[in-house]
């Protein structure tokens, strides 16, 4: 059972990641937690506010171009649905991190 279950979120992610696909966000604030850690409060358009409905321990994939090269990052949204008006993920630099620094 645990397999299949396994395997069933398997393939429900699969089909929201081709139902979703990439949007182009703004971020709308940039906030300096700690000397090593900012928060991101992206602008979600009201067209898209459904399709970035989420619940807590979701993450979002970011598609981040640097240096003419594609990084993919996953960051856990640091905002709380219920409480929050704005979907924030905080990101911690990492020494020699590609996408985090």
């Amino acid at each position: 059972m645990g397999d299949l279950t396994a395997r069933t979120l398997d393939e429900n992610h699969d089909q929201v990641r081709r139902a979703h696909g990439y949007h182009l966000l703004r971020v709308k604030e940039v906030v300096q937690e700690t000397h090593d850690t900012r928060s991101f409060v992206l602008d979600v358009p009201a067209e898209l506010a459904d399709t970035f409905g989420y619940a807590a321990g979701q993450f979002c994939t970011f598609r981040v171009r640097i240096a003419g090269e594609q990084h993919l990052r996953s960051y856990s949204m640091s905002s709380a649905p219920e409480t929050d008006r704005d979907l924030t993920v905080t990101v911690k630099r990492v020494p020699g991190g590609v996408v985090s620094n």
